[in-house]
């Protein structure tokens, strides 16, 4: 029975591994993520990013895409190209080839030919001395990868900052010491983010960079304290920054366009030109949007610590405040991923912050 039943298995298995449809074939064998990674970026080819891997297009054709982690390298066919002919061993022998030439592997030559020589879909590895198919695993599907149309980001870099500056233009008009205000509003945000930025560290070496209460909670007090205590000192020791309304908001504008351009817009331009990230239109417009909820909330806070020359509990407010805006603001992303409702939400709360500028900055009647 078992002569019979043996070569039967036998022959299923190399039909199946015959006849399997070139869909992919998945390398199992280490790869350095980091040097793919920078030569990727460098070649401008278009990738994609998840927690454990980086997918991109072939060498030749969008038809034809790489996935590649810590363990394994995937080449497959693109979804919806299931149907075509390719050459699958020149195919898996360039991509080989490439990664190897960039350090991120270190097949030898012969490991390359082998490999590609196999030709079919499966998991391949190296057992017994040599390349061979462990087994095919053929879905029939191709692997889903997209270029993104980023074409319109340059919209959304300009959504971040443009109308704000257009209001300054508009407040300020021909007024010197508005706009000197406001270019000293920016000075003071590059100046709070670097002296935030040691307190950060330590606390991030207590808590850990990341989505955790205790990191979010003394970052959000920390921007609070410095950005609001720097501003206050503008206020009582800048001769060229009055303690008077015009002052106030063309100060809070500067602020908020400064942090605009470095923080938003400065970092998509870098993500466009440098690291050709995919990111469309779409996905950029609701940041875009939020830098100018920003700019209103800068311009409240100065408003309020405006007030705090004359007495220091509203710069305590306005500590308070910051704090309590940011803080919820960054729990927002662990509570939903709707975006409409994370803006949304940090809409109001500008809004919200303006209104008790305004409020106590009101005169009082006689």
């Amino acid at each position: 029975m078992k002569k019979i039943i043996f070569p039967l298995i036998l022959s299923i298995a190399f039909l199946s591994a015959y006849a399997c449809p070139l869909y992919g074939v998945q390398i199992n064998y280490p790869v350095n993520l980091q040097n793919a990674f920078m030569n990727i970026v460098q070649e401008a080819r278009y990738y994609e990013l998840d927690e454990s891997s980086i997918k991109y297009f072939s060498l030749d054709s969008d038809e034809i895409a790489v996935q590649i982690s810590e363990e394994n390298i995937f080449i497959s066919v693109v979804s919806g190209n299931e149907n075509k002919d390719f050459d699958f061993q020149k195919i898996i022998y360039e991509e080989l080839s490439w990664l190897n030439s960039k350090e991120a592997t270190d097949f030898s030559e012969t490991d390359v030919i082998s490999i590609s020589e196999l030709e079919c879909c499966g998991f391949i590895e190296h057992f017994d001395g040599e390349w061979g198919i462990n087994y095919p695993d053929c879905t029939g599907t191709g692997m889903e990868l997209v270029r993104k149309n980023t074409s319109f980001n340059w919209v959304a870099v300009l959504v971040s900052f443009v109308p704000a500056l257009f209001f300054l233009a508009l407040y300020a008009k021909g007024k010197k010491g508005l706009w000197i205000a406001s270019l000293i509003g920016g000075i003071g945000f590059v100046v709070s983010y670097l002296v935030g930025e040691l307190p950060r560290a330590a606390s991030g070496s207590i808590f850990g960079r990341g989505l955790n209460i205790g990191y979010i909670l003394s970052a959000s007090i920390i921007a609070g304290v410095v950005e609001e205590g720097i501003r206050y000192l503008i206020f009582k020791k800048v001769k060229q920054v009055n303690p008077e309304k015009e002052h106030a908001v063309s100060l809070g504008l500067g602020w908020g366009i400064a942090e605009a351009l470095l923080i938003y817009a400065g970092v998509v331009i870098s993500n466009i030109l440098i690291i050709n990230y995919p990111i469309t239109f779409l996905e950029l417009l609701p940041g875009a949007f939020e830098r100018n909820f920003a700019v209103i909330i800068h311009v409240a806070y100065s408003l309020i610590v405006m007030k705090a020359v004359a007495n220091r509990k509203y710069l305590y407010i306005a500590m308070a405040g910051h704090a309590a805006v940011d803080f919820i603001a960054i729990n927002l992303l662990l509570l939903t991923t709707n975006v409409i409702a994370i803006e949304g939400a940090i809409g109001i709360m500008s809004i919200a912050v303006l209104g008790f500028a305004l409020a106590v900055n009101r005169k009082k009647k006689k």
